[in-house]
C-alpha cells in the first residue's frame, strides 16, 4: 500500500503531509483495479461507462452565493481531488490556494489541467 501512496504523491506533486488522505484514495482505487474475472477491465469503468478521476486531479469547487465576496467574485475555486464520500455524492478536496480540505458536492473536473510531473501507466508501475 505504502508504494502506491508514496507514488500517487509524487504523480500529483502533493506534499507527503497529504499521505492519510491519499491513504484512502488509495484503498479506494485498489479495490478499483482491473480483474482477470472481467477480462482485465475496470469493474467502475464497466458500471459507469467512463474511468475514475485521479488522486490530485485539478478540480473546481463552487462558491456558494452566501459565502461570495462580491458579485464578480469568484465562482469556483481551485482544487485537487483528494477523496469521495461513499455514502453521499460529495468530494473530499485540497483547496490549492488556503492548503486546506473542504467537502464540496457542485464541483467541475477540468480534462485538460495536469499538474503531473510524469505520468506512468499501469504497465510501467507493476
Amino acid at each position: 500500500m505504502m508504494s502506491g501512496i508514496r507514488c500517487a504523491l509524487r504523480v500529483a506533486n502533493m506534499a507527503p503531509k497529504w499521505w492519510p488522505e491519499d491513504l484512502l484514495y488509495t484503498v479506494y482505487i485498489t479495490n478499483r483495479l482491473p480483474m482477470a474475472r472481467l477480462k482485465m477491465k475496470l469493474p467502475y469503468a464497466l458500471i459507469y461507462g467512463k474511468m475514475p478521476y485521479e488522486y490530485g486531479f485539478t478540480c473546481y469547487a463552487h462558491v456558494p452565493k452566501t459565502k461570495k465576496d462580491a458579485k464578480l467574485g469568484e465562482r469556483a475555486i481551485e482544487c485537487k481531488l483528494s477523496d469521495f464520500s461513499s455514502q453521499y455524492k460529495r468530494y473530499h478536496l485540497l483547496e490549492v490556494k488556503a492548503n486546506k480540505f473542504l467537502i464540496a458536492r457542485d464541483v467541475k473536473f477540468s480534462t485538460t489541467v495536469t499538474d503531473a510531473k510524469t505520468v506512468i501507466s499501469y504497465r510501467e508501475f507493476h
